[in-house]
């Protein structure tokens, strides 16, 4: 019996370890001849079917999420045509809430696996195998103990550069409503020395980064804290762990302790989702959001750890203006990154049980996104689609950083900067033909004009700082097209004619002559630090073999004698 389990990831660096565990599980209860079948959602249909009819298997198994639900159910149509004796099974949270119902409205399908997927789908598949059929079309199993779920990845050099996934609890204490987590009873934890075994092939392997899957992983302070002890004592250098956190439940214990982890070996996911009292009750999420905000804070402190803040829009009782004061005021905070996404009604949540109460109007496909609210009109959300955009492009990607900082400020709010450029942006045709990498600075350029607001030399610089952050620069936006490197030359090249001084700001060049390093190596002399915002003439140095969690170049000041009179 040959059997496929079928992915379709959003991203090719993504990896589903839904179906890597599942196949462990699987082939250590004696099912054999399973094949992982995994692409993304960016290949085209007739690609995708051409490549799962080659594998001719007489089981496929379906990884169903909403990013990739559409297209799975358009593979399955097709392939029943083709292999009308084929088993075709359902699995995954698209399926896992519709059951009988999931099967009459997707008539390919032969079961749905409901529940936790390792053991239910290794029932079936052993069931199959003798030559049987279950009697009923729903596959089912009881939770599991966590110790009973595999590592589910075999050989970690196969995926190298990709992001790896792993789950050491299941379950979650909240009940937020728009969430499928907290659906089961309780919370189930993979034993502590299972956890350190399994975190520890990741360190060994020197993968570049693994994210955990928990919901709220730090519900248990002390096995939270446990878990950042031994990844911190057995920091690689080099990998980097993604936790998603509760951050009211965050204390200061853990605080100083993170506060003295490698800078790049954590980053935390924390979910806000609305400064909104009313809100926060309507969605049964109780969360002190001063508190929350005090420890956010306190966790930036050392500038360590890398802070992912989550907002949703279209919850019940919030309005435009709410959602504006919460965008303002996570944004005040600083983070990384903010997200600002929108409102998901999930299929078997309780949030999709409560939509009409609250006026939520969704789409019926995936990924259900809400339309309009009580609260909110449908262009209210467009405007706020559009201003998310802005905020993942100049804001999120960390490429305009020191420059949008200091645009930011010239507007009453942080969010009317985003609305206003998102405005721009859309007029300028740009969402069409999206410009190259000089193209989006010479957006902001353009924006600060048509808004009239002269372009200052802090701009300027600022400009080319990020630019050089993260590349060195080959061609400059008009408006930042000035230098002062080339007036002290002669400085840098005595510094760089010194052996030490070279190892520690270009250490890949040591031993050249300093006119080659000069030409190889980015070196840049500003009229005020831009990172500090100083008063004084620097010159820096950046290393591109050197680079931090969001790629940017690590920065070294040249100490040499600047005289730009």
């Amino acid at each position: 019996m040959k059997i496929v389990l079928a992915a379709l990831n959003a991203k090719y660096i993504h990896t589903n370890p839904a179906v890597r565990s599942v196949a462990a599980y699987a082939k250590a209860r004696g099912v054999e001849n399973i094949t992982i079948w995994e692409r993304t959602i960016n290949h085209r249909h007739r690609r995708l079917l051409t490549e799962l009819a080659a594998l001719d298997a007489d089981v496929v198994v379906f990884s169903l999420y909403i990013w990739n639900v559409e297209q799975m159910k358009a593979l399955a149509a097709d392939l029943r045509k083709l292999f009308p004796g084929a088993v075709l099974v359902a699995a995954g949270p698209e399926a896992n809430g519709g059951g009988e119902a999931f099967l009459a409205g997707n008539p390919a399908f032969d079961y749905v696996v409901a529940g936790e997927g390792e053991k239910a789908t290794c029932e079936l598949l052993q069931t199959l195998a003798r030559g049987e059929r279950p009697g009923g079309k729903v596959i089912a199993a009881p939770p599991m103990e966590m110790d009973e779920v595999p590592f589910p990845y075999g050989d970690l050099g196969e995926l190298t550069g990709r992001i790896l996934y792993y789950e050491s609890m299941r379950g979650c204490p909240f009940s937020c409503t728009y969430c499928l987590s907290s659906a089961g009873e309780g919370v189930r934890f993979r034993s502590l020395g299972t956890v350190f075994g399994d975190l520890g092939r990741f360190l060994a392997a020197g993968v570049p980064q693994v994210k955990l899957v928990d919901r709220t992983f730090n519900c248990d302070r002390s096995r939270a804290l446990a878990v950042w002890r031994y990844l911190a004592e057995n920091d690689n250098g080099i990998t980097n762990f993604h936790f998603e956190l509760a951050g009211e439940l965050l204390d200061e214990e853990a605080a100083a302790f993170l506060a003295t982890v490698r800078p790049g070996l954590f980053q935390f996911e924390i979910g806000v989702q609305s400064t909104n009292g009313e809100t926060l009750a309507a969605i049964r999420r109780p969360a002190d959001s001063d508190k929350l905000f005090a420890m956010v804070r306190l966790l930036q402190k050392p500038g360590n750890i890398h802070l992912h803040l989550d907002l949703i829009a279209g919850l019940p009782l919030e309005g435009f203006d709410s959602f504006v004061r919460s965008f303002n005021a996570v944004y005040a905070l600083a983070p990384d990154q903010l997200q600002p996404g929108f409102l998901k009604v999930l299929r078997g949540s309780a949030m999709e049980r409560e939509a009409k109460r609250y006026g939520i109007v969704y789409s019926e496909s995936a990924p259900y996104e809400v339309l309009t609210t009580d609260c909110l009109t449908f262009a209210e959300l467009a405007r706020l689609h559009a201003v998310a955009d802005m905020v993942e492009l100049y804001f999120n990607s960390g490429r305009f950083s020191h420059l949008v900082a200091e645009m930011a400020g010239a507007f009453p709010t942080p969010f009317d900067f985003y609305d206003r450029l998102a405005g721009y942006f859309s007029r300028c045709g740009h969402e069409e033909a999206p410009p190259s990498k000089t193209g989006y600075y010479e957006v902001l350029g353009g924006f600060l004009e048509a808004e009239g607001i002269a372009v200052t030399e802090r701009h300027r610089w600022l400009c080319r700082y990020d630019m050089a952050l993260h590349e060195k620069p080959k061609k400059l936006p008009a408006w930042a097209d000035m230098d002062l490197t080339g007036r002290c030359r002669p400085g840098i090249l005595a510094f760089l004619s010194r052996e030490d001084n070279v190892r520690r700001v270009a250490p890949g060049l040591v031993g050249e002559d300093p006119k080659r390093i000069l030409k190889i190596a980015h070196i840049e002399v500003f009229p005020f630090h831009p990172a500090t915002g100083e008063a004084r003439p620097v010159a820096l140095a950046f290393d591109y073999s050197r680079r931090y969690i969001r790629g940017r170049a690590r920065v070294e000041e040249l100490k040499i004698s600047l005289d730009l009179k």
